[in-house]
Formats: structure tokens, C-alpha cells, sequence
């Protein structure tokens, strides 16, 4: 017992200390249903059969968001800063150039080291493979190595987001969460906005359908008048009066069409914010890993079965 207790000391002070920092989300109702259930309407009046979806990006959906690898590459170019003010740079540099390690990394990464330097030989191509577009094995190597520091927590039933960054230093995590944070609200309404205006595009284009349409009626309905028609007769005035009404039919088909383009063309879902923050990323300053306490009740606990495995095989080897 006392050899782990040791032993969990000795790892809990070799270990960097992680700290977290984390943001509560909840997300906004917007005028989405609304919205589609207008087009809908709109769009069976005027014979066209499309399907107007809900917002692809649901709430349910915000942790898969955040965890993509597009999303994640963004993160890594803001600014950040330690706490205490020695270093300001890029987070992708702070990831591979200001990370502590164990004693034991030394060791035990010295195989990656060496096949990183064999391979130094392509690193023109690497280069050029990152100027075009392409991700090479180490930008997805630091990527899925942040990603391992990154946890969104989305709850099924109220669609609560829990965003939560482990880093080295307590204000870089702070600084990592906020930029996920404001980077998942530009996406959201990002996508909003071009949903936005391709309904608008949409009902712009029906309503200018539609005005050819009425102006096509009132042509007609001007010609039979003018034809000296004959009123007297219950043919005629029926004619007339289905033509008149089909004539008032359109203008309100109309109306409403040019009422909801206003209404696209405000951009009103995109005026409305993705989500509240309830909770903004704070600097805390208590490391959350590791606890020396429970590395050395673990360290324990596994010396005390490695003894008592020990026994229970020595007696039934004699």
C-alpha cells in the first residue's frame, strides 16, 4: 500500500496540470417553422412541389458541430495568451511548441520523434499539400489531439450544451472555449442567412410568376368586356363573374406571396440569436487534472490487487 501511495504521489507531480474552462449553452426559437409553413402554402398555390425542410443544424446537433475536423481546424488560429503573460501566439503553435510532458515522454515518444525526422525528407510536399487545401498527417495528428481536449455535451431532452476545453494553462482554456463559442454562433447564423436568401430568391421568383399570371387574367377578362359580350344572357354573366373572381383570387394569392418576400428579405430568423449563454468560459484556476489524492487511492488499490493476485497464484502453485 505504502509503495502506491508513493508511486501515486510521484505520478500526480510528474504530470502538467490541466485546467478546464467551460460554457453552458441553451439554444434560441427561431421563425423557422414559421417560415416553412408559409413557403409551404405558398408553394402549393402556386403548383410547385418542393420540400422546405427544417434547419438542418438542430440543436441536437451543436456537439457534432464543434467535434468536426473543419470546425476544429478554424479553432486553431486564434490568438491566445498564458496567464502569466509570457507568451502570446497561435493555438496551433501552443499546441506544438508550449506543451509539457511527463519524464516519461521522453521516452516513450522518442519513437514518434524519429519517424517524424525520416519523414523530414517530403516536407516540401506536406507543404505543398497544406497550401492546397489538403490536410497532411500531422495537421490531422494536432487535430484529433485537440479534439481530445474538446468535450460538447448536448442534452436529448432540453437540448442544453455543455462546452468544455482542457488545457495547460487556465486562460488559454478560457480563450479556447470563448472562440468555440462565438465560432459555433457564426456558423448557425451563417447558414440561416443563405437559407434565408434562397427563400427569398424562391418567393421572389413565384410572386413575379404570379404577377405575369394576374396581369395575363386582367387581359383576358378586359377582352371579353370589350368583345361586346352579351351580358343579357345567364352564360355571359357567369363567365364574367368566374373570370372576376379567379382575378381576385390571384390578388390575394399575390399579396400574401409579396408579404412573406418582405419578410425573407428582413432576414428575420438570422436577426435571431442560435443560442443564449447562460454560463460564459471563465478562467479557473483549480487544476482539474491530476488530483493527488485520487492518484494515489488508485495507485493503491492496484498494488493491493497485484498483491493479492500474487498470493492467490502462490498458493495454488504450491
Amino acid at each position: 500500500m505504502a509503495a502506491g501511495v508513493l508511486c501515486g504521489l510521484v505520478y500526480s507531480i510528474s504530470v502538467p496540470k490541466q485546467y478546464d474552462s467551460a460554457a453552458v449553452l441553451l439554444p434560441e426559437a427561431s421563425n423557422t417553422s414559421v417560415s416553412v409553413s408559409k413557403l409551404k402554402s405558398i408553394s402549393a398555390l402556386v403548383g410547385a412541389s418542393l420540400d422546405f425542410s427544417s434547419d438542418a443544424l438542430k440543436p441536437l446537433f451543436y456537439g457534432d458541430i464543434i467535434m468536426s475536423e473543419p470546425f476544429l481546424e478554424e479553432i486553431l488560429d486564434i490568438e491566445v495568451s498564458t496567464l502569466d503573460g509570457g507568451l502570446t501566439t497561435t493555438l496551433r503553435d501552443y499546441l506544438l511548441n508550449h506543451q509539457k510532458q511527463p519524464w516519461w515522454g521522453l521516452v516513450t515518444g522518442l519513437p514518434g520523434r524519429l519517424s517524424k525526422s525520416l519523414k523530414g525528407a517530403v516536407g516540401q510536399s506536406g507543404a505543398e499539400a497544406a497550401a492546397a487545401g489538403v490536410l497532411t498527417e500531422d495537421e490531422m495528428e494536432l487535430i484529433h489531439g485537440f479534439a481530445g481536449n474538446v468535450v460538447a455535451d448536448v442534452s436529448h431532452i432540453t437540448r442544453r450544451t455543455v462546452v468544455r476545453v482542457r488545457m495547460q494553462d487556465p486562460l488559454v482554456a478560457c480563450q479556447t472555449a470563448s472562440a468555440i463559442v462565438d465560432n459555433l454562433h457564426r456558423h448557425i447564423q451563417a447558414y440561416r442567412s443563405e437559407k434565408n436568401t434562397e427563400n427569398y430568391l424562391f418567393i421572389k421568383e413565384a410572386c413575379e410568376q404570379e404577377k405575369e399570371r394576374i396581369l395575363k387574367d386582367r387581359m383576358e377578362y378586359a377582352y371579353a368586356y370589350d368583345s361586346n359580350m352579351d351580358m343579357s344572357t345567364a352564360l355571359g354573366k357567369t363567365e364574367m363573374e368566374q373570370k372576376l373572381a379567379q382575378i381576385q383570387m390571384d390578388m390575394e394569392i399575390y399579396t400574401q406571396m409579396y408579404l412573406q418576400s418582405k419578410l425573407s428579405q428582413l432576414n428575420a430568423d438570422s436577426m435571431v440569436p442560435a443560442f443564449r449563454v447562460l454560463q460564459p468560459p471563465m478562467v479557473v484556476l483549480k487544476a482539474a487534472e491530476p488530483r493527488t489524492l485520487l492518484c494515489m487511492l488508485r495507485f493503491s488499490l492496484v498494488f493491493l490487487f497485484v498483491c493479492i493476485l500474487y498470493f492467490i497464484v502462490r498458493r495454488l502453485w504450491e
